[in-house]
């Protein structure tokens, strides 16, 4: 769930993604398989301002190739629909993911737009810790 905030935030907006992924090959020796992902989400704003869409989608194709045991080189291209009406943004990213710790992650990347609307270009960093373990951890 999303809540904006401000004189301008629009409505509260919740989502339902779904993430597929094949396994493109396994090898014996090699335990660092290369995978291809789909990725498709669907996203209500339950409060639309007479400019924002009451529905939107995001669909993505991406591969993900291990580089070595703690990175892993990804691509991807998708298409947003914004909450703005009539803007969908199309973009082509390539990026790395990094595990420091067995509980940290660090991402990096970048990607070009392309299309009347989408941004020339965006950038990417990201941070992942987890807190927990559970359910495995006891």
């Amino acid at each position: 769930m999303e809540q904006p905030y401000g004189s301008r935030g629009g409505g509260t907006e919740t989502h339902v993604k779904g993430i597929l992924t094949k396994t493109l090959d396994v090898a014996v020796q090699d335990y660092r398989p290369r995978r291809l992902h789909f990725n498709v989400a669907w996203f209500h704003n339950w409060e639309p301002t007479a400019q924002e869409r009451p529905n939107r989608y995001l669909v993505g194709l991406a591969y993900s190739q291990p580089l070595n045991n703690d990175t892993v080189l990804v691509a991807e291209v998708f298409r947003e629909a914004q909450r703005q009406q009539d803007k969908d943004y199309n973009f082509a990213n390539l990026g790395v993911r990094r595990q420091l710790t067995p509980l940290t992650l660090v991402t990096l990347g970048a990607g070009a737009g392309f299309g009347d609307d989408a941004p020339r270009w965006q950038v990417m960093v990201g941070f992942q810790h987890t807190l927990g373990t559970w359910p495995l951890g006891m």
